[in-house]
């Protein structure tokens, strides 16, 4: 059961990357062209690519922990034992686990604060930028979750 859901959120989010990542494109390159072709510029393109970029960054992180595909030292993996390994990979995911709780729980201040803040152009509130901290946080501890009972198989046998 728990299998299931972390493939399908992973899975989730893996498709949101994916169009945010288009999108990001697609309003780039069509305010890049707008401003040499037509010589206008869209006041929504910037702030809009931004929140595109911020939400794909932060969402590609959990899919990144959950694969294992994120940037790590392994220099001294090469010099201690396959179990030490695995314990110190679940010592990395309790942290990333404290951290995601710590974005779900820390960033209600500043989403209230950035709620008052008007992004230019687009008309919306900053907290739109912001939002993805506690999505993202939600994300990694399930991420972690994932990954962790993994480890805790592998450590098993």
């Amino acid at each position: 059961m728990v299998d299931k859901i972390c493939s399908t959120v992973r899975r989730g989010i893996y498709m949101v990357c994916c169009v945010l990542l288009a999108c990001q494109v697609l309003i780039v390159s069509g305010v890049a062209a707008s401003r040499y072709i037509l010589k206008h510029t869209p006041p929504w393109g910037e702030n809009l690519a931004l929140i595109c970029m911020v939400w794909f960054c932060l969402l590609s992180s959990a899919v990144a922990i959950s694969e294992d595909l994120h940037l790590k030292v392994t220099l001294i993996d090469n010099f201690i034992s396959d179990r030490t390994r695995t314990i110190m990979d679940l010592l990395d995911l309790l942290l990333v686990f404290i951290f995601g709780v710590v974005m779900v729980f820390g960033s209600y201040g500043l989403l209230e604060l950035t709620s008052r803040n008007i992004m230019s152009g687009m008309g919306l509130p900053s907290s739109v930028l912001y939002a993805v901290i506690p999505v993202s946080g939600l994300a990694f501890i399930i991420a972690t979750i994932d990954r962790g009972r993994t480890l805790l198989c592998h450590l098993k046998q």
